[in-house]
């Protein structure tokens, strides 16, 4: 096949097309294919959901070994009062 892009009158990218025809699909259709599956979805989400518990326990036991609070405020208690209550030192 020797023909010459100036003799078929064709675009380049009609050229380009007819001498060396695109594949159906691309490797990056494949890596996505894999990456939005239910399965992959479902392990990336209990991954995530695992990290975020145990960093939030191993922040809780740390504040708690430290000593200090896990909040910078006195809890309010709750009641009755037809307001909104807010700690002492907020407004």
């Amino acid at each position: 096949m020797s023909e010459n892009l100036k003799d078929t009158g064709l675009s380049f990218d009609e050229f380009d097309e007819r001498r060396r025809p695109a594949t159906v699909t691309t490797s990056f259709d494949d890596v996505l294919d894999c990456a939005q599956s239910r399965r992959g979805f479902m392990k990336s989400a209990a991954m995530l959901g695992s990290a975020a518990f145990v960093m939030s326990v191993w922040n809780a036991a740390a504040s708690k070994a430290a000593g200090r609070p896990n909040f910078d405020f006195v809890l309010v208690r709750a009641n009755t009062l037809d307001t909104v209550t807010v700690p002492n030192g907020y407004s």
